[in-house]
Order: C-alpha cells, then sequence, then structure tokens
C-alpha cells in the first residue's frame, strides 16, 4: 500500500513545489484511488484543487481543511517557508494501519523505556522522543490515535512522549503525552532555540 501511494504521489508532490512558495503538507485517501485506471487525470485534477484552494488553507496543522476531489478525500495545511515550495504528502490511513502503526509505536516504547526508568529512579524528567519516519506515510490523527492505544505502555517511566518531523530545516515537534495527560490534537511547533532558524529553510 505504501509503495503504491508513494507511486501515486511523488509526481504531484514534484509539480507543486514546482509551483508553490510556501510549505504544504496534504493528506489522501490512498484507499479510494482507483485501481486500474490513468492516474494522470487524477493527478491534475488533485493539484488543481489544491492550486486553487492554496490561499484559504488554514496554518493550524492540527485541523487541515478537507476536501473530496474525484471521489478522493483530501486534507490540506500551509505555513510560510521564507519563500520556498516544500510539500509532504501523507496517506489518510485506513484503520488496520493505525492498529500496525500502534503495534509499532509499544515497540519502540517498550525499547526504551528500561533506560529511562533507571533514569526516572534517580529523580530526573524523561522524555521519549518518536520520529515520524518510522511511522511511515502516516498523517498526524493516525500517529495520535495510535499512540493513545500504545500510551499505557509508558508505565510510570517514561513522563512525556513527544513526535519529532524532520524536514527540510528544523524538526517539528509536536506533544503526545505530558505527564499523566494525553495530547487530544497532534500540534506540531517548530523550535526556535539558539542555532535554530524561526522558520522552515533549505540548507
Amino acid at each position: 500500500m505504501e509503495a503504491r501511494f508513494r507511486e501515486f504521489a511523488h509526481p504531484i508532490k514534484q509539480r507543486l513545489e514546482a509551483r508553490i512558495d510556501r510549505y504544504l503538507e496534504l493528506g489522501l485517501d490512498a484507499g479510494a484511488i482507483p485501481t486500474g485506471t490513468d492516474w494522470a487525470p487524477i493527478r491534475s485534477a488533485i493539484e488543481a484543487q489544491v492550486l486553487a484552494a492554496l490561499p484559504t488553507l488554514s496554518e493550524d496543522h492540527s485541523a487541515p481543511t478537507a476536501a473530496v476531489v474525484v471521489g478522493i478525500t483530501i486534507t490540506g495545511s500551509t505555513s510560510p517557508n521564507d519563500g520556498t515550495g516544500e510539500v509532504v504528502l501523507m496517506q489518510i490511513a485506513p484503520p488496520e494501519l493505525e492498529r500496525q502503526r500502534a503495534v509499532a509505536l509499544e515497540t519502540s516504547i517498550l525499547d526504551k523505556r528500561p533506560v529511562l526508568e533507571s533514569y526516572k529512579a534517580h529523580g530526573y524528567r524523561t522524555i521519549l522522543l518518536l520520529e515520524r519516519r518510522h511511522l511511515a506515510l502516516s498523517d498526524r490523527a493516525t500517529i495520535l490515535a495510535a499512540f493513545r492505544h500504545a500510551a499505557d505502555r509508558c508505565g510510570s517511566g517514561i513522563d512525556d512522549v513527544y513526535l519529532v518531523e524532520m524536514h527540510a530545516g528544523p524538526p517539528a515537534v509536536s506533544p503526545l503525552k505530558i505527564g499523566s495527560a494525553l495530547a487530544d490534537r497532534c500540534r506540531p511547533a517548530w523550535p526556535t532555540a539558539p542555532g535554530y532558524a524561526a522558520t522552515r529553510v533549505r540548507p
């Protein structure tokens, strides 16, 4: 499914990046992409709709704008990027992918928990960083839902959990759990600490 999605989506990413001057996240309902049909007109329809809607897209990445184009649900959000076109495409995942991602998250948590528990025993606040690249092509809503299934694996040894996303510039960081409180939405922020640019820029 991921290989098929990449094959379908990569030309959209390339063509949009050549025509926009900002950071753009798109989610596509990969399961609704017809099998055995010509993808070219479907891609063209999606690209045209996205370009037309670009001025109205939200900058709140936890609440993307949604639409249906040629029978395919797409979501989108955007933000300034120093005039650099950058597109991230994700698949709007079916329920079985959410369960698979929950298993992947449980594995990551259980792998790191013993080390973090040892620090916790010495009075430290413990933080677990989860990289989005290990949750291939999953949108943030899917990752958050999957984490909620896996969160009890943190036990008492892991205080905070963050999702880290690598982009062309500084990584985006989204809290998934702070203490005992689970996030209600996945809200990415880009660090502005010394050594980081305030906005995403290409190296």
